[in-house]
């Protein structure tokens, strides 16, 4: 192999690595869990240490259906990815949300 196409080879394996680092690809359930967590303390003006994988939306952290659809939104523009919003409104603890934004 030449030098130019061993350049040209790991360029391509770069770009690729590069590629599925977009959105939640290759992020862990505890990185979108962060993630929502950020939003969560800026968007409703909760306390961060109440917010773990196991809070119930409701029970817990007091989000009603409402309260979901503008988790989504705000979701959405942080991670820049698109969130099926049916699926997010079956959801009953963080754990669950990041769940299904791990799936998308």
């Amino acid at each position: 192999m030449t030098e130019s196409s061993e350049v040209t080879s790991e360029t391509a394996t770069e770009s690729a690595a590069g590629a599925s680092d977009a959105g939640t690809s290759g992020m862990s359930k505890e990185e979108i869990v962060e993630k929502i967590r950020a939003v969560m303390v800026d968007f409703f003006e909760l306390d961060a240490s109440e917010i773990t994988e196991d809070s119930n939306l409701v029970e817990d952290l007091d989000i009603d259906s409402i309260d979901t659809i503008d988790l989504m939104i705000e979701m959405r523009k942080h991670l820049d990815k698109e969130i099926d919003d049916m699926a997010l409104l079956d959801c009953k603890t963080i754990g669950d949300v990041a769940e299904v934004i791990s799936k998308m």
